[in-house]
């Protein structure tokens, strides 16, 4: 995973609304402009091919396709596009494009294998161009020549976006500099291939670095290209190899180069067969499109692929790629740089449960905090951070763990606003991971959620969807309050549409209704929620419709949400997986017999909850003492009479 780079003082020049409409604007200027200078028509492009043809890229020769079989076409095998190159070969010859003409295309790819950093997405979207040219145009200045009249498009964008926008100042160079990965090797012998590229990209502006593929006099590519895809083996008319490269600008904001387009000479006949011996990967002679193109039925061509959420991205002065594209990266964390996670295992080891795999890979050691095993040190150092100004994630790899951490929760955050007069902010989450169901004995299988729930100043959140824990766990996170937030691990593997706005939340103190119903509430939380649901479907079969309320969270608790349910059903269930005795159920049912909606009841409220003992390690009486899917309907039919 690539280091993220957090430029100091950044700032977005332009807000989201300006963003979208600029997004909208480069994409349809600049296409139009490179369609202009290479006389290029557009076409429909495939989201995915059949495997086993040759069609798909192999980029770089490692990165996975993703796959998946296709039922109708008897489970054959489809792959989500890598790039076009050779699809688009293949339709300039179906199209029958003649010698100075080509065509482009919308590519949208998901790469699986990517590094997500400040550049790199899940998610790829890039203008794919193929034009045919003839035998004379198999040269380094046509080549060269191409790479001028593109860079001539980009600069016009910039040229429109920064009149359009001018609080943007254009900082790309009038003319691209061309250079060949050898002499650039030579210039810098002993600096990293990236490293290279930001020196003369740094020098220069914009680059045009030419050979890539071929080795270098170190043995080494500058970068990896397939085989099948450019021309990078061809003595050139100035006697260096290949007839390819990649568009390079300098991106003061970054502090970096940036590549915003791969392009070249595609593969003849000799050079295709050349460049797969050199790769020993004879054996795709044999596919689809290489029998085409050796058979004289593809047109010579160049082409390339041009980053459109990367262009954008510049062009309007971000950051990260985020800024202009939804896809997956860790939101919260990317946010605010002041956010970091601290725990036992969190990072080299990516959490017990798995849940910060690959974090500190991404976000480093200075955000993720490997901690010693010690409670006690592990929450004082998140509060003194969060009193600093820190906004830290406390990693509680079993919420039983958390009696250690007590004193520093209960005395210390909770009482640090109140005591300096609402001044003090202790904005510091717990992650708890809580509750039985997954074997982990009387120890390690504890939810106790009313402890905090008894000391003001803390917030309780105990969410039960998947949806419901991103939304609520991006609030806590934001919030100035010290927040225990419940993650029930049996539920770790669960399964559910999660919103993918990195702008989802759901405020802290709003339940929700999660199933209208007319004849009784059940209100219940967290883990319960997914068993009240199924029970409640289950007897909905015999004519009793049940109202589901999640309260979601617990600590600032939306008693107007519950009293209004029970005043229009007149019955109530409470449901939870903690004890019992003393559990946070029982205050809801005081909250209900004090107000105005224990008038509305027409039987008593009922309390479903763990047995009082100790969680077992036997599966069979672990699973016994919890409120099951049938008690929960027993219960239900025992209110309404029906047994």
């Amino acid at each position: 995973m690539s280091q993220l780079i957090k430029p100091e003082g950044y700032k977005a020049v332009l807000g989201k609304r300006q963003t979208e409409q600029g997004i909208k604007l480069i994409k349809e200027f600049f296409q139009q402009n490179l369609a202009t200078e290479l006389r290029l028509s557009r076409v429909t492009a495939p989201l995915f091919v059949l495997k086993g043809l040759g069609i798909n890229d192999d980029l770089n020769g490692v990165e996975r396709p993703v796959s998946f079989p296709i039922k109708d076409l008897g489970e054959a095998e489809a792959e989500v596009v890598h790039s076009l190159a050779k699809w688009k070969r293949l339709t300039l010859a179906d199209y029958d494009i003649q010698p100075g003409y080509g065509i482009y295309t919308d590519m949208n790819a998901i790469r699986a294998d990517e590094e997500l950093d400040n550049l790199h997405s899940l998610y790829v979207d890039q203008w794919d161009w193929e034009a045919v040219i003839t035998e004379g145009d198999r040269t380094r200045s046509f080549l060269e020549n191409v790479v001028r009249r593109i860079y001539a498009a980009i600069l016009r964008t910039e040229f429109l976006t920064c009149e359009t926008y001018p609080q943007l100042e254009p900082f790309l160079p009038q003319t691209i500099h061309f250079i060949h990965a050898q002499d650039l090797l030579d210039m810098y012998p002993t600096l990293t291939a990236k490293e290279r590229e930001d020196e003369v990209c740094k020098k220069y502006g914009a680059v045009f670095i030419e050979g890539i593929g071929c080795r270098l006099s170190n043995g080494e590519k500058h970068d990896g290209r397939a085989a099948d895809y450019d021309d990078w083996s061809t003595v050139a008319e100035d006697g260096k190899m290949g007839l390819n490269g990649d568009i390079l600008i300098w991106y003061p904001i970054l502090g970096r180069s940036i590549e915003l387009s791969s392009m070249g000479v595609r593969v003849d006949k000799t050079a295709l067969l050349r460049q797969l011996t050199i790769e020993k990967q004879e054996e795709r002679q044999q596919l689809f499109f290489h029998q085409q193109l050796l058979s004289d039925k593809l047109p010579l061509c160049i082409g390339g692929g041009i980053g459109q959420s990367r262009l954008c991205m510049i062009m309007l002065h971000k950051a990260h790629i985020g800024e202009i594209q939804a896809s997956i990266w860790s939101e919260e964390m990317r946010r605010d740089e002041n956010v970091f996670l601290m725990g036992e295992d969190v990072g080299i080891f990516g959490g017990d449960f798995g849940t910060s795999v690959g974090m500190l890979e991404e976000f480093g050691e200075e955000r993720i905090k490997d901690m010693p095993i010690s409670e006690s040190a592990i929450s004082g150092t998140a509060i003194g951070a969060a009193m600093t100004g820190l906004r830290p994630i406390v990693d509680v790899t079993f919420m039983d763990f958390i009696v250690y951490m007590m004193d520093n929760i209960v005395n210390q955050a909770a009482k640090t606003r109140y005591m300096f007069g609402g001044k003090g902010q202790v904005p510091v989450t717990f992650r708890c991971a809580a509750g039985s169901g997954v074997g982990s004995a009387a120890q390690h299988s504890q939810s106790l959620e009313s402890w905090f729930c008894n000391i003001p100043g803390l917030k309780v959140v105990a969410p039960g969807t998947p949806a419901d824990v991103k939304g609520l766990l991006k609030s806590a996170i934001r919030d100035n309050n010290p927040v225990i937030f419940l993650e029930y691990k049996a539920q770790y593997n669960m399964k559910g549409e999660v919103p993918i706005d990195p702008d989802f939340i759901i405020p802290l103190g709003k339940g929700e209704i999660k199933k209208e119903g007319t004849d009784i509430t059940i209100v219940t939380y967290g883990r319960m929620l997914e068993r009240v649901i199924k029970a409640a479907e289950e007897v909905e079969k015999d004519g009793i419709n049940v109202e589901v309320v999640d309260p979601r969270t617990l600590i600032p608790l939306d008693k107007e949400l519950i009293l209004n349910s029970v005043k229009k059903t007149g019955k109530v269930i409470l449901v939870n997986d903690a004890h019992k005795t003393n559990g946070f159920i029982g205050e809801i049912s005081a909250m209900i017999s004090e107000s105005e909606a224990f008038d509305f009841l027409d039987s008593p409220i009922v309390r479903l909850a763990s047995e009082d003992v100790p969680v077992p390690y036997n599966h069979t009486l672990e699973t016994a003492i919890v409120p099951s899917v049938e008690k929960i309907i027993n219960v239900i039919y025992k209110v309404m009479n029906k047994q």
